[in-house]
């Protein structure tokens, strides 16, 4: 069997294996040994074309606008030490636009009242663990803003959502594990902090 014949069956398995791919294979084989003319086909070529061409600028796009945060110092604060409250979070969702989004809420069973303080800093964070240490990554945005939000006592709890994006942490993250950190303070302005982990793969 001749080298033409070879290639000319292998297309048509292709064709018949692999419905989705095969017929673009088996005309780019057909008309590599000379058995059609590529302007039967020029219409459709062009359309294979064109569609790559505009999935590659999306992708150099999305990766000119990918922005990293930068890693700040360790910390070594304690976290989860308050009686009767608990941090926890939904399973972060991505979006090559926002970044990460973590929907959090704070339940509490205690009399004794925290304060979220966005008149004069921000009060949501991330870190990520490198070399055995947590360190905080740095916003490069100002979120202050809001309010006093009270916490505890005859207050339930508290519920919000952190967007990587606005809230200052760019649009990606590198693969590691890292924390979502709430920093609560109390009527003497001590700070406490709750922590939740999660990771990046």
């Amino acid at each position: 069997m001749d080298w033409k014949r070879r290639r000319s069956l292998t297309a048509s398995v292709l064709d018949r294996k692999c419905p989705k791919y095969g017929r673009f294979l088996h005309i780019s084989i057909r008309y590599l040994i000379g058995e059609i003319s590529m302007k039967k086909y020029k219409g459709f070529l062009g359309f294979i074309v064109a569609i790559l061409f505009v999935g590659f600028c999306g992708w150099m796009a999305l990766q000119k606008t990918a922005s990293y945060p930068s890693i700040g110092d360790a910390v070594s604060y304690p976290v989860n030490q308050l009686n009767g409250f608990e941090l926890s979070i939904e399973k972060p969702t991505y979006s090559f636009l926002k970044g990460y989004t973590i929907r959090y809420s704070i339940d509490n069973d205690s009399e004794d009242v925290y304060y979220l303080d966005g008149n004069n800093k921000e009060y949501e964070y991330l870190e990520r663990f490198i070399d055995g240490q947590w360190h905080r990554l740095i916003n490069e945005i100002d979120s202050t803003g809001i309010d006093f939000i009270d916490i505890g006592g005859k207050w339930t709890g508290f519920q919000g959502s952190f967007v990587q994006k606005y809230d200052g942490y760019g649009t990606r993250l590198e693969k590691g594990e890292y924390r979502f950190v709430i920093e609560l303070s109390d009527a003497q302005g001590e700070n406490h902090y709750l922590a939740e982990k999660f990771e990046v793969k």
